[in-house]
Parts: C-alpha cells; sequence; structure tokens
C-alpha cells in the first residue's frame, strides 16, 4: 500500500476522533512500526498537521479544527472515477480499451475499503445497448475530423438502406446509443440507432454542409420528448392518478415540462413532443392509472393500442 492511502486512512480515524496510533497503521497495511512511525512524523512535520498525543487514551488527535490533507479531495476524485468507469461498463463501453485502462490504473490506487464501496454500487439496466468498440471509436474519429461516415442501417421491419452521415453527437439515451447527425441521403438531420449500424467507416471526404451552431443544435435536440428530435409537433397533457402521480411527481420528461398537482391523487403533466409512438409508449406503462387529455391524435393512438392489446389475450 502507498504512503498516500495510509496518511488519509491515518487522518480519517484522527478526524473522527478514534486516537489511532502506530498500532493502528501497522495491522491495517501490514507495515512495520518504524513505517508507522515515519508516516505519522511526515504528517505532523512536513504536512504541518496539528497532531497531539493523548497519553490517556493513548493515541493521537488534532489540536485544530479544520485541518485538511493537500490531496484530500483526490480520494473522492477517485471514487467518482470509479462510478463513472462502473457506469460507462454498464452504458455497453467495456469493450474499449481506455475504459479497461483506467479500471486497472483506479484498482492501482484506490483503497481497499473503497473498492468495497465500489463494489457496492449496482447499475442495473435491462435495455442497455451494446456497442462495438471500434464502432464508438470511429464514429468519435469523424465527429474530431468533421468527416463523413459510411454505413449500412437496418431498421425493425428489416428494410437496409445505405447512409452517408456526417455525425454532430453521440448521445446515450435511457442506456442506448444513438448518432445524430446530418443524413446525404435524406438531406436532412437525423437520429440512428448504433446496434442497427452495420459495415460501418470513416471516409476520405469532407464533409461540405453547413454545420449547425451548438446553441442551434443544442436547442433543437432539446426541444422535444425523447429521442426523435425535431420541433414539436404538439403539446401533450396527460392525467396521472393515485401512486403513478406521486412517481411522475418526481420524475423529468422534459427540461420544458411543467406538472401540476389537481388534487391529492391527481397530476397534470404538460410536455412538448415530435412523434406520438414514442410518448404513447411511456403513458402506455402505466396503464389504467394515466389518461391523454390533448393531442386527440395521442388519445386515439393509445385506444387503438389498447384494443390491440386486448385482442392478443382473447
Amino acid at each position: 500500500m502507498s504512503q498516500m492511502e495510509r496518511l488519509y486512512f491515518f487522518h480519517q480515524r484522527v478526524k473522527d476522533r478514534m486516537f489511532p496510533n502506530t498500532r493502528t497503521i501497522m495491522e491495517r497495511f501490514e507495515v512495520s512500526e518504524s513505517t508507522a512511525r515515519r508516516d505519522i512524523d511526515y504528517l505532523r512535520d512536513f504536512l504541518l498537521a496539528p497532531l497531539e498525543y493523548d497519553r490517556q487514551k493513548n493515541g493521537w488527535y488534532y489540536s485544530e479544527d479544520g485541518f485538511k490533507l493537500p490531496f484530500e479531495e483526490t480520494h473522492d476524485v477517485i471514487m467518482f472515477l470509479g462510478i463513472l468507469q462502473k457506469m460507462a461498463k454498464e452504458a455497453g463501453l467495456s469493450g474499449l480499451p481506455e475504459v479497461k485502462r483506467l479500471e486497472d490504473k483506479l484498482m492501482q490506487i484506490m483503497p481497499d475499503y473503497s473498492r468495497a464501496t465500489l463494489r457496492a454500487i449496482r447499475f442495473e439496466h435491462i435495455e442497455a445497448s451494446r456497442v462495438p468498440a471500434e464502432r464508438l471509436k470511429t464514429i468519435l474519429r469523424a465527429m474530431e475530423a468533421k468527416g463523413v461516415i459510411a454505413f449500412e442501417y437496418h431498421t425493425p421491419r428489416g428494410e437496409v438502406t445505405s447512409r452517408k452521415v456526417v455525425p454532430l453527437r453521440l448521445i446515450n439515451y435511457q442506456w442506448r446509443w444513438y448518432v445524430y447527425g446530418y443524413c446525404l441521403l435524406r438531406r436532412a438531420m437525423r437520429m440512428f440507432h448504433l446496434p442497427r449500424m452495420s459495415e460501418l467507416s470513416l471516409l476520405k471526404e469532407k464533409s461540405e454542409i453547413e454545420i449547425p451552431s451548438e446553441d442551434g443544435l443544442e436547442r433543437l435536440l432539446d426541444a422535444s420528448f425523447g429521442i426523435f428530435k425535431g420541433r414539436p409537433g404538439a403539446i401533450a397533457r396527460i392525467k396521472f392518478f393515485d401512486d403513478a402521480a406521486f412517481i411522475v411527481s418526481e420524475q423529468t420528461w422534459h427540461q420544458e415540462q411543467t406538472v401540476e398537482w389537481l388534487n391529492r391523487r391527481e397530476l397534470l403533466l404538460t410536455i412538448p413532443i415530435t412523434r406520438i409512438d414514442e410518448i404513447a409508449m411511456k403513458v402506455l406503462q402505466y396503464g389504467k392509472r394515466a389518461v391523454v387529455l390533448e393531442p386527440p391524435e395521442l388519445s386515439s393512438y393509445i385506444r387503438d393500442e389498447a384494443a390491440k392489446i386486448v385482442q392478443n389475450y382473447v
């Protein structure tokens, strides 16, 4: 174990008024008494910790409040990086060598007790997309070079089209990876789901399109609910009841949504939408505890879907 880890451990015990001594370090890290003494001397003499020894308690304490190690926040940064690395693996990035190198480095510098804490943190996402690492790297290189990617795109209906796209954003939406960019085939901005792309390559040709400004692109992406982007086609007003109302009140579906409690058991959500089918899937998961008030097209869509569901069980 490194001296930094031993110093941080000892410092925490002193802050918690546990009156640690040389034996505390010796037993925790299996080091010699002389090493433990050097650690304490270093903390007091070089890091200017206000250490005092209490003979009755046979241990050290701080005579002044507020002392911090120069690297004290490093532990929190390392732990946060560990959480990000774990999230990256759950988001389908475990195949990237950079993620593996980060994991190896963190394991070298992270204390045992921090590793135990990190193991206690879980991410469970049953619909997370697994994307080949090379596919992600190709897209990132294209974005850096403002280049063009070519690929075959497979729709859920089995259709396949050849596309050339200028990628402008790599988006993780509900643990699924998407590319948002200008499609040269459709001559418009489009969203592509990475698992449906095959034979991906970065072309030598450069993009000649006029790329939207950063602010304009972000406004377009933020305009409406869901992954299908574009200017809002309608405003949805949805009423939720009972436990569904409390669940939705704790959630953010869109940054421009409004939430209004109508009474103790009814909540009204107002939200801008682009695609009827996408918001419908979200509403349907609440069953009879959600009712669409507007727009009428959304009400009709959900009514038709509900009828089809019933037919499946007749």
